[in-house]
């Protein structure tokens, strides 16, 4: 069994497009994925088309379809957390990755009552991984003395 790979949209739309013309196996053989994945394709051809179609998405080399992926189980710890992280770089006060799991948890305790299915959220180390991604934050030291460039 060979590795996984991740085929972008745009080898997706060529492949769709190949099987139209001949067959999904000479597609298959053509372009080294396996039938499944072709038949597969085929059935997201409107979307994948779509998609491809942009080309300020195809650009970032994406595999994905809008809305791929796994979906968090509460939004609103999520949102919370940022608020509360937005307000706290207001106060130029220090952040840690620590302090932030505990204020998420603080945050879906307080959610638990009206929620019980946000017991079984985790906040794990992963996810604070992705929060940053999903709210596009970069996690940097705050600094107050500037770096001056050299004098020649």
């Amino acid at each position: 069994m060979g590795k996984k790979r991740a085929h972008s949209l745009d080898l997706k739309h060529r492949v769709v497009e190949h099987s139209r013309k001949s067959s999904i196996p000479e597609a298959a053989t053509k372009f080294h994925v396996t039938r499944k994945m072709v038949r597969s394709w085929k059935l997201d051809e409107e979307k994948i088309a779509a998609t491809a179609a942009k080309p300020q998405v195809c650009a970032k080399k994406r595999c994905r379809l809008p809305g791929g992926g796994r979906k968090l189980l509460s939004d609103e710890v999520d949102s919370q957390l940022h608020a509360w992280y937005l307000a706290e770089l207001q106060t130029r006060n220090a952040i840690s990755r620590r302090i932030m799991i505990l204020k998420a948890k603080e945050f879906r305790n307080a959610l638990i009552s009206d929620n019980p299915e946000l017991a079984e959220l985790k906040l794990s180390k992963g996810w604070l991984d992705r929060f940053p991604q999903r709210h596009h934050l970069t996690m940097r030291r705050t600094t107050t003395v500037c770096q001056k460039p050299p004098e020649h």
